[in-house]
């Protein structure tokens, strides 16, 4: 999926069973209401922050209002 990239896909099958916070971008004026994601949480105007299982991740990625989908990696202190 071009939604996703390759590097994060070969982390979700390698860990199928595991839950993944992720950042998804929306189409301009799209929402997680909008696109049936509860549980998320809105960081930017359309920039979007859930925890998903990995077919949840794919269900998600079929959307025509998701524009990409990423691990969101935290960022430590130095």
């Amino acid at each position: 999926m071009d939604k996703i990239s390759a590097d994060f896909q070969a982390e979700m099958r390698a860990n199928a069973n595991d839950l993944f916070e992720v950042l998804i971008t929306l189409t301009e004026g799209y929402t997680a209401e909008s696109i049936k994601l509860e549980g998320a949480k809105s960081l930017m105007k359309n920039i979007i922050q859930a925890k998903l299982p990995v077919n949840g991740i794919n269900r998600i990625a079929k959307n025509k209002n998701v524009v990409a989908i990423e691990k969101d990696s935290s960022m430590g202190v130095m």
